[in-house]
Order: structure tokens, then C-alpha cells, then sequence
């Protein structure tokens, strides 16, 4: 009887340390835990912005802190789902729309909101309703030679893939 529970406890023992080491390597690999995982993806944008694509919907730009692991976006970026984007040297445009929380629903991308980002000033200028609004904050602001709208879905050329 006795070995019997000893050995129990010996396969219990050495069970638990191999889900702890799974688990270890899953956060190392990135697959859970924080920042971009295997089959997500990173554009980099202008002065030190980066765009994610985060668990194959939800993609934001804004600036990375934590060695990379986190992506600040509250004040100085744009979150949701950006369907397609434009930049300069200076300055990005993005269209976005809601990630519906109904899993059945498809996305609408038939009227999304504009948004234009002074990415030296890190300041967020939006929502527009429309590309005209959009156009008139680029005329008011002066910004010039923003590169043609580029879908994230499939990824953008420039992508760069997690581990």
C-alpha cells in the first residue's frame, strides 16, 4: 500500500513541475502573456510608433514601453480595429471601426472612423466620420504626401511577425 501512494505522489509531483515548465514556456515563446504572439504582427511607424495586430483582430497603433511587451495607446494612440492606414514621416492616418463583441457578427468596415496622428507631437486628431473630414484636418493642418491607404487584412508588405 504504501508504495503505491508513494509513487502517486512521486507522478503527481512530477506532473505538476511539467505543466509549470509548459507554462513558463508559453509566456517565453509569447503566446500568452503580453505583447505580440506567434502569428501577430508589428508594422513600425514613424518616430518610434508601432502598429500591432493583437490575437488576430484587434489592431491599435501606439507607442511600445516595457521592452516591447505593452503598446501605449491611451492619449497618444488609436485602439480598436484599424482597417487600413496611411503614413508620412511625421504623421499617420488610420480608419477604424468596432470589433463586435458577438463573435457571429461580421465587422462592418462600410463606414469607419478616420483618425490622424501628429505622431512628434503625439497627439490624436478624430474621430472623423468621413474621409472629406479627414482631408480637411490634413488641408488645415498641412500634411502632405501621406502614402496611399493600405489594408491590414492580409497583413501590410511591411509586417513583421511575432516569434
Amino acid at each position: 500500500m504504501r508504495i503505491y501512494v508513494r509513487y502517486g505522489l512521486i507522478v503527481a509531483g512530477i506532473s505538476i513541475g511539467l505543466i509549470a515548465l509548459f507554462i513558463i514556456y508559453l509566456f517565453i515563446v509569447g503566446m500568452i502573456g503580453f505583447g505580440p504572439g506567434r502569428g501577430d504582427w508589428i508594422v513600425k511607424l514613424p518616430n518610434h510608433y508601432e502598429m500591432w495586430e493583437i490575437n488576430g483582430q484587434n489592431i491599435c497603433i501606439g507607442i511600445p514601453f516595457d521592452n516591447g511587451l505593452s503598446l501605449q495607446i491611451s492619449g497618444v494612440g488609436i485602439s480598436g480595429d484599424i482597417i487600413e492606414f496611411c503614413s508620412n514621416d511625421s504623421y499617420v492616418g488610420a480608419q477604424q471601426v468596432d470589433v463586435p463583441t458577438d463573435t457571429q457578427k461580421g465587422v462592418d468596415t462600410t463606414s469607419p472612423r478616420y483618425y490622424l496622428l501628429d505622431t512628434l507631437k503625439q497627439k490624436v486628431y478624430g474621430p472623423f466620420d468621413n474621409e472629406s473630414q479627414f482631408n480637411n484636418m490634413c488641408s488645415e493642418l498641412k500634411v502632405s504626401r501621406l502614402s496611399v491607404w493600405e489594408k491590414t487584412s492580409p497583413p501590410p508588405r511591411n509586417a513583421i511577425f511575432g516569434p
